[in-house]
């Protein structure tokens, strides 16, 4: 694993804070605690995914297989536990995502990220999820 500073937070008050964030999601949590970082630590990780650079094959290695990936590769390699793998409805159909829970300056941040693209933004309270004609509407998050 890697130098990366971490700080602990149980899956409950992950589910807790993106209630907050006017998210209406399930979550399945598998484990007591999680690992999280800053966004510049994360930011860094993105810019360095392999995961984002493999070809798309429609339902043999779509946005599941990314999202799943992605989340996989950060707690191998890094030891971070605060992607989950995202399950929601789009303006294109349902879909799978990553949302990235940090920690910056004592405060809780989430960020939708895109796997297959390596695309984000940052989740807001009242604002709608967008990535380009893309819209997000999370249903269900998979904590690992």
């Amino acid at each position: 694993m890697s130098n990366i500073k971490t700080e602990e937070m149980t899956g409950t008050k992950i589910k807790k804070f993106l209630t907050g964030l006017g998210l209406n999601i399930d979550a399945r949590v598998y484990d007591r605690k999680y690992a999280l970082t800053t966004w510049k630590n994360w930011d860094e990780i993105i810019t360095n995914d392999v995961v984002k650079t493999m070809g798309y094959i429609k339902e043999f290695h779509d946005c599941d297989n990314f999202a799943f990936g992605f989340a996989t590769m950060a707690a191998m390699l890094y030891g971070l536990t605060s992607a989950p793998p995202t399950y929601g409805d789009t303006n294109y159909g349902r879909h799978y995502f990553n949302i990235i829970v940090t920690k910056d300056n004592g405060k809780l941040n989430a960020h939708l990220y895109e796997a297959i693209t390596g695309k984000f933004v940052k989740i807001r309270k009242g604002e709608d999820l967008e990535i380009g004609t893309m819209t997000y509407e999370p249903i269900s998050i998979t904590l690992f």
